[in-house]
């Protein structure tokens, strides 16, 4: 995998402790993916150098304060999924971050089945033959939940809630 930054020795760049961002990144595609009740908001990361991908990674985030500390991890994830050759797609679900919606509004269990079914209908529309899925934390348990009866080639359940 591509290396998310580089650190030069002290004096030779102007940002602080001597980080600065990869040339190679590619910055995020931002997007809204519409849903029965409103829209996902989301985020492509491509790979570099615009060869033809026939796998995309959908991240899914957790919610509420993990979501919030846990946000830079998430784009890094992607953009590393995207250095390493991958389409990756991070959203966010229905009342939270930047989607639409409220929560309490309506069932949010149910809403973040539909949210996570639409954004995979999404992916396979757009011409991807492979859709894996990460999840963090409840992320996870909701795209467990809610691709229960759906096919995909890959899940990866980061640091889920077990109880």
């Amino acid at each position: 995998m591509q290396e998310q930054l580089q650190v030069k020795e002290a004096g030779e760049g102007s940002l602080p402790f001597g980080i600065v961002p990869s040339a190679a990144l590619v910055p995020a595609q931002p997007c809204w993916i519409e849903t029965s009740h409103g829209f996902t908001a989301a985020s492509w990361f491509w790979p570099h150098g615009g060869a033809a991908v026939r796998t995309a990674v959908v991240v899914v985030s957790s919610i509420g304060h993990e979501e919030r500390t846990m946000s830079g991890g998430v784009v890094a994830l992607a953009e590393s999924l995207a250095g390493a050759g991958l389409a990756a797609l991070q959203i966010d679900l229905n009342a939270t971050a930047n989607s639409s919606g409220k929560l309490g509004e309506g069932d949010t269990r149910a809403l973040w089945r539909k949210d996570l079914r639409a954004v995979i209908a999404h992916v396979r529309d757009a011409g991807f033959s492979r859709v894996a899925l990460v999840g963090v934390r409840l992320g996870a348990l909701l795209a467990l939940d809610a691709l229960a009866g759906y096919t995909i080639d890959g899940l990866v359940a980061w640091a889920p809630v077990t109880s």
